[in-house]
């Protein structure tokens, strides 16, 4: 029995990295929905009503590996400045379920013409949940044991933006889950975003936008990520984009209609270990528009 639960953690490198701690949903797509990393970003349009819905599949082809599905919500009320959204998140990984529905309010402050701050919080409940793992042998008192933890989940977010440049520092997720059976200790981390972008125009029908994330978890090391983004006709949007020490990911977006856009990456994972046991990482998404009449005049940029 000992023999075969080495074997099954040893074949996921996932469980092996979330022992200690549990971290968020990895996301690539943050540079067209900047609200799964700071809730201060619903703020930034004033004009539309955005429902996003995102999937990633990462590691594919490892059995267990993280899959996590999105919804996002904004909607300004121009009044007051305000906007409200809602973020729902679904992230499996291996027996571990996490489950996270968030109420998000930001603040649009005007700092001088055309320089907004944009102040954000989120509330909501967060689970995480460990399913049965019975590996053939239900009377093993290590790992049969369905748990749950649940617990209440705050955020915040600062974000300095104007036409061309953003800068936000965030921290979407205070919680304090844990798991806990005699085998591990599975805790929840507080993570950390620094990020920024800035747009170019290179010609009348191109533009260009690169930006960069900093990130920290917990009392872990500092994470760096950086895209390069190009624009055509405000219509197609490529790019290229690298993770320290993990990946380098290539990712689109397609306007199809005045209110629809779909977006796709892809992440080549660079870890060794990783390499020949995965194909590596899938993400796509799905975004709706609402309040648009005729042709996109001012598109959203960040």
């Amino acid at each position: 029995m000992r023999k075969s639960i080495i074997v099954f953690i040893l074949s996921f490198p996932w469980f092996v990295m979330g022992v200690n701690a549990q971290q968020q949903p990895l996301y690539s797509q943050y540079v067209f929905n900047g609200v799964v990393i700071n809730p201060a970003h619903i703020s930034m349009e004033s004009e539309y009503s955005n429902i996003t819905l995102m999937n990633r599949q990462q590691w594919v082809g490892i059995p267990g590996a993280p899959k996590t599905t999105t919804l996002s919500v904004s909607m300004p009320i121009n009044a007051t400045k305000t906007s409200i959204g809602l973020l729902a998140v679904q992230d499996k990984a291996g027996v571990n379920t996490q489950t996270q529905a968030n109420l998000l309010v930001a603040q649009r402050i005007t700092l001088a013409e055309n320089a907004y701050l944009a102040v954000g919080a989120s509330a909501g409940i967060n689970v995480l949940k460990e399913e049965d793992l019975l590996l053939g042998a239900p009377n093993d008192p290590l790992f049969n044991k369905n748990l749950t933890s649940t617990s209440g989940d705050i955020g915040f977010g600062l974000t300095f933006f104007t036409d061309r440049l953003f800068v936000g520092l965030s921290a979407p997720s205070f919680r304090k889950l844990s798991l806990k059976n005699n085998a591990y200790d599975i805790a929840g981390v507080s993570h950390y975003y620094l990020s920024s972008g800035y747009l170019f125009d290179l010609t009348p029908m191109l533009k260009f936008k690169p930006t960069l994330l900093i990130k920290k978890i917990g009392e872990g090391s500092i994470q760096g990520e950086a895209t390069a983004n190009f624009l055509l006709n405000n219509i197609i949007w490529v790019g290229l984009g690298w993770r320290q020490a993990e990946s380098i990911i290539g990712i689109t977006q397609f306007q199809l209609t005045n209110s629809i856009k779909l977006s796709y990456s892809y992440d080549y994972v660079t870890k060794k270990e990783l390499q020949t046991v995965q194909q590596g990482s899938h993400e796509i998404s799905l975004s709706f528009r609402f309040g648009t009449k005729g042709r996109i005049v001012s598109p959203s940029y960040f």
